[in-house]
């Protein structure tokens, strides 16, 4: 077996070799930014570089139309990289989506090499994850069976630079904890009337919505500092002289734990009844999709954190902080171990976090693109660490059952 400064330099061609195509891709996704489900300027773009490079590649896989799936290797275990690229309403790349998938890819490649020198047992396989904004792709691809069999996920996502800079003097984290978060529609159906003639006769779904948002308000003073409801009125009244009769308001909630969403979920779900009650509505109350929190793996972290340095890249190994963020790719880390790695890119504007513009722009410059190059070799050095060495795996493993009983 080759040892790692081998290994490091095979990576390190290979990338190389693809990092003119690989930042063509990268452009192509940030410049056509595209909605959850509705990629298919980017999985077309990152399937075409695999089949340009010989990896056969199942388009729509599992039944989603924007996700995709190319495999190398054999016997052994196996590791998928999870390739995001959606984007956000108005704002594009908001969240760096396309530096997400691009450093999968990367890592896929990279990867891919070291296999073929080594000739090893292991598979590796990138998985095309849509629709992480809304929707979640990820859960998905779980319930259609593309994590089976799988033993380690890995993926990586951007933030901006002062974000760890500011407080830790590091370039990212190798472990973040996101929290869990529940989204709810509700659709409050009343009798319209005219609101001066015969008010009496009406059922107002605009007060409905009112006094579910105000008893929302109320609850806030009763929830943990750590935890955040949040909405937006999506169907209102346009007109003054018509009591509504139909009106939708969209909620999330999100806590630390999974367990304590659910205590959370339903006390919003309690208060939004209690405005249709007061005003005399209906209440129609949609569950839509529900992420798990991320659970952080030690040893990967370790991994991840020791391969960065080798690029000069200090990151932290745990951020000690949850992030006020979710993520679909937290019901895979209840599925299977894995990594979720944060790493920094320079934003022009300070404070800027991201679904901000200025956040759209950063993930665009060719300083954000050479960052994820190196996350992607990164990631590729820890599912070859795991392919080859037992005991390093066998620590994975570990942490993830402890973290999963610790998580309930």
């Amino acid at each position: 077996m080759p040892n790692l400064p081998e290994i490091q330099e095979r990576i390190d061609a290979a990338v190389d070799q693809a990092s003119k195509r690989l930042a063509e891709a990268n452009r192509r996704i940030w410049e056509n930014p595209e909605l959850a489900y509705e990629e298919h300027i980017a999985h077309d773009t990152l399937c075409e570089i695999l089949e340009e490079n010989g990896y056969e590649v199942t388009r729509h896989a599992y039944g989603v139309d924007t996700s995709f799936e190319a495999s190398f290797g054999s016997g052994g275990r196996l590791m998928i990289f999870c390739a995001e690229y959606d984007a956000l309403p108005d704002i594009g790349h908001a969240c760096g989506h396309n530096l997400i998938g691009i450093a999968s890819l990367t890592a896929f490649l990279a990867s891919a090499s070291v296999l073929k020198m080594t000739n090893q047992p292991g598979r590796i396989r990138i998985l095309g994850t849509p629709a992480e904004e809304h929707g979640g792709g990820k859960l998905d691809l779980l319930h259609a069976g593309a994590f089976e069999g799988a033993d380690v996920a890995l993926m990586s996502h951007p933030m901006p630079h002062h974000y760890y800079h500011e407080t830790y003097g590091t370039v990212g984290a190798a472990g973040a904890r996101l929290v869990a978060k529940q989204s709810k529609v509700a659709h409050y159906h009343g009798r319209t009337a005219h609101p001066a003639a015969n008010p009496w006769d009406g059922a107002n779904a605009l007060d409905a919505v009112i006094a579910g948002y105000n008893n929302v308000s109320l609850l806030r003073q009763q929830m943990h500092p750590d935890q955040r409801v949040h909405c937006a009125i999506i169907d209102a009244p346009k007109r003054t002289n018509i009591i509504a009769g139909q009106t939708s308001i969209a909620w999330q909630c999100r806590s630390p734990k999974i367990s304590d969403l659910h205590k959370l979920a339903d006390r919003l779900c309690s208060c939004l009844q209690a405005g249709a009650l007061a005003t005399g509505c209906e209440l129609d109350l949609k569950n839509e999709t529900a992420y798990s929190d991320l659970l952080v793996n030690d040893t990967l972290c370790a991994l991840y954190q020791g391969h960065m340095a080798s690029y000069g890249q200090n990151v932290l190994k745990t951020d000690p902080n949850y992030i006020q963020a979710s993520t679909d790719f937290g019901d895979v880390s209840y599925a299977l171990p894995g990594i979720h790695a944060m790493f920094c890119i320079p934003v022009s504007e300070k404070g800027v976090v991201t679904h901000h513009v200025s956040f759209t722009e950063a993930a665009g410059t060719e300083e954000a693109f050479n960052i994820c190059l190196t996350v992607g070799k990164c990631l590729a050095l820890c599912a070859c660490d795991l392919l080859e060495d037992d005991t390093k795996y066998n620590a994975v493993v570990s942490d993830w059952k402890i973290a999963k009983s610790g998580s309930t």
